[in-house]
């Protein structure tokens, strides 16, 4: 991270906290975001070497655990900005976090892949997660190529992010 790119791990939790009861009163939990995080998560897991696996052939040399803050940001974050539909904040974390979102990016690949193909049968609906995956790989891209994070990417619903 850039000395510009640094962020606390508490307070963007604590901010996409408000921030999600803030969005509604009312505010319906989406159970298809919830399955939708864990299954991410265990691809991430399991072809990242993380369950001790590693079908890839790439393995971690710490252990890694389930669910780190950096997961828990990610998540936060998502939620918040699938509430509003501007996935601002969510780039701008990809950006900030580049390996993490990288691993999130490969296994939502790894997901639309199987939802199209799926497609005739259910009817699944994959543009919005296209769209996402489309942000978050343009967000890392953007990072590895030298840019700062602070300057292309804005998110007024998580300031210290």
């Amino acid at each position: 991270m850039d000395n510009n790119d640094v962020y606390s791990a508490g307070d963007v939790f604590y901010e996409s906290l408000v921030e999600i009861g803030r969005q509604s009163t009312v505010y319906s939990f989406n159970f298809n975001n919830l399955i939708i995080i864990f299954i991410l998560k265990m691809l991430v897991l399991l072809f990242g070497g993380g369950l001790g696996f590693g079908f890839l052939g790439r393995s971690y040399e710490t252990e890694q655990r389930w669910l780190d803050s950096n997961d828990m940001m990610f998540i936060m974050t998502y939620l918040v900005s699938d509430g509003l539909e501007k996935y601002d904040c969510l780039n701008k974390m990809a950006c900030l976090d580049d390996y993490k979102a990288q691993d999130l990016v490969t296994a939502s690949s790894m997901l639309l892949k199987g939802a199209k193909y799926l497609q005739p049968f259910f009817g699944i609906d994959t543009s919005k997660y296209e769209t996402i995956t489309y942000g978050l790989q343009d967000a890392i891209h953007y990072k590895r190529e030298g840019g700062s994070c602070r300057y292309k990417y804005t998110c007024n619903m998580l300031p210290s992010l």
